[in-house]
């Protein structure tokens, strides 16, 4: 339905929907007010919401509702789904988390790419490592949960 609520900034997500028809609005805030970007299924930009939440196991970092205009069809892939594929293909998340975390520019450790690439051991340029940031290891969390 126009203008529902399918993500609560802070939420986690039990799903991860991708849009058949319609668009979708994402939020920085829960009253609606900080416009981030619009989520619709045109060919030409990702058509998927509730992907950082799901596969990262952290909380809904946006708040994602339908636009005014029109009603929003949608195809999900529940955790119990997701769950089942992997028994089969387990090798799948892994490829799916390290392509969420390069999208926002991390490592798996969830340390910045760029510190990285432009720093080197003791300072060189270009040899990786460097003066590392606070580190969040999304995978471990992954693996815990």
């Amino acid at each position: 339905m126009p203008k529902e609520k399918l993500f609560r900034k802070g939420d986690m997500s039990r799903e991860v929907c991708f849009v058949s028809s319609g668009s979708l609005e994402i939020y920085g805030d829960e009253e609606g007010k900080t416009f981030l970007n619009n989520v619709k299924n045109d060919g030409t930009s990702p058509s998927i919401v509730g992907d950082l939440s799901f596969f990262l196991i952290i909380p809904q970092p946006h708040m994602v509702m339908a636009s005014a205009e029109s009603d929003v069809s949608l195809f999900s892939l529940t955790k119990y789904s997701y769950t089942k594929a992997l028994e089969k293909y387990p090798e799948s998340h892994q490829v799916i988390v390290t392509s969420l975390l390069a999208e926002m520019g991390l490592d798996t450790n969830g340390d910045d790419m760029a510190d990285k690439a432009d720093v080197g051991e003791g300072g060189a340029p270009g040899g990786g490592g460097g003066k590392k940031k606070k580190q969040v290891s999304w995978t471990e969390n992954i693996e815990r949960k």
